[in-house]
Protein backbone atom coordinates (compact mmCIF):
# COMPACT_ATOMS: atom_id res chain seq x y z
CA UNK A 1 0.00 0.00 0.00
CA UNK A 2 2.50 2.46 0.99
CA UNK A 3 4.56 1.67 -1.78
CA UNK A 4 1.80 2.40 -4.31
CA UNK A 5 0.76 5.62 -2.82
CA UNK A 6 4.93 6.50 -3.28
CA UNK A 7 5.10 5.31 -6.80
CA UNK A 8 1.48 7.61 -7.28
CA UNK A 9 3.20 10.75 -5.47
CA UNK A 10 6.74 10.22 -7.56
CA UNK A 11 4.38 9.77 -11.04
CA UNK A 12 2.68 13.03 -10.09
CA UNK A 13 5.41 15.01 -8.78
CA UNK A 14 7.23 13.81 -12.47
CA UNK A 15 4.33 15.60 -14.17
CA UNK A 16 4.60 18.24 -12.51
CA UNK A 17 7.96 19.28 -12.52
CA UNK A 18 7.88 18.46 -16.84
CA UNK A 19 4.85 20.83 -17.16
CA UNK A 20 6.31 23.24 -14.89
CA UNK A 21 10.01 22.89 -17.29
CA UNK A 22 7.60 23.35 -20.08
CA UNK A 23 5.67 26.43 -19.09
CA UNK A 24 9.24 27.98 -18.05
CA UNK A 25 10.47 27.01 -21.90
CA UNK A 26 7.43 28.70 -23.62
CA UNK A 27 7.83 31.59 -21.24
CA UNK A 28 10.95 32.06 -22.07
CA UNK A 29 10.51 31.68 -26.08
CA UNK A 30 7.43 33.91 -25.44
CA UNK A 31 10.04 36.66 -24.29
CA UNK A 32 12.53 36.14 -27.00
CA UNK A 33 9.95 36.39 -29.36
CA UNK A 34 8.41 39.88 -28.55
CA UNK A 35 12.04 41.46 -28.31
CA UNK A 36 12.51 40.04 -31.85
CA UNK A 37 8.97 41.72 -32.60
CA UNK A 38 10.23 45.13 -30.66
CA UNK A 39 13.51 45.32 -32.77
CA UNK A 40 12.13 44.94 -35.96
Amino acid sequence: MLIATLLAHSVLLGLFARYAMTAKRAQGLRRAYAVVQKRR
